[in-house]
C-alpha cells in the first residue's frame, strides 16, 4: 500500500502562507529602526518581488536560450 504525502492530513485546516525568515528580519529591522509596522509590513515584500523575482522575468529565457546554444 502506498503511503499519502506527508502534506495531506484530513483533519487539518489548509496551511497558511508563511514568510520567509528574511521577510520577517527586514520588517522586524524597519520597525527597530523606528518605522511604523503597517507600512514595513507592506513595503518589504514588495521590495523582495522587484529585486528577488522581477529578474528571473528576463533571466529564465535569456539562461533557456544560453543552454540551447551550449553556452552554459
Amino acid at each position: 500500500m502506498r503511503s499519502r504525502s506527508a502534506a495531506f492530513h484530513p483533519h487539518r485546516s489548509p496551511r497558511r502562507p508563511r514568510t520567509t525568515s528574511t521577510t520577517t528580519a527586514l520588517i522586524v529591522a524597519l520597525v527597530a529602526g523606528g518605522g511604523p509596522a503597517a507600512p514595513a509590513t507592506a513595503l518589504v515584500p514588495a521590495y523582495r518581488i522587484i529585486t528577488v523575482w522581477l529578474p528571473l522575468l528576463p533571466g529564465a529565457p535569456t539562461l533557456g536560450a544560453l543552454v540551447r546554444l551550449k553556452v552554459v
